[in-house]
């Protein structure tokens, strides 16, 4: 889970938003590691 909207005065939207990316990819590569796994939200 991320919080785009904490970091946001502290960063700034350009940086916040690739924070946000990364967070993002992270957890789908982290997630795609599970071969149990049958539900991602």
């Amino acid at each position: 889970m991320t919080n785009f909207f904490d970091a946001l005065p502290k960063l700034g939207v350009e940086k916040c938003m690739e924070v946000e990316t990364q967070q993002g990819i992270n957890l789908a590569n982290a997630t795609s590691a599970i071969q149990s796994l049958e539900h991602f939200v």
